[in-house]
């Protein structure tokens, strides 16, 4: 599966579930807070994929 799909679909579900829980004070820093780790998350693991990719070409080629 694409990672541009996964972050979106993480961010998505990330913001529905800050819209339907209780509404607190720290409800948009905690959902903004999500959204950093889920974005920092999602740019990690394509790095290390490209990585990774790059990787397995060196060694075929």
């Amino acid at each position: 599966m694409n990672t541009k799909h996964i972050q979106t679909f993480l961010m998505v579900s990330a913001a529905f579930f800050a819209m339907s829980g209780p509404i607190r004070a720290n409800s948009a820093n905690a959902l903004a807070n999500a959204v950093t780790r889920t974005t920092q998350a999602a740019a990690t693991t394509a790095a290390v994929d490209q990585r990774r990719k790059s990787e397995d070409t060196e060694q075929r080629g």
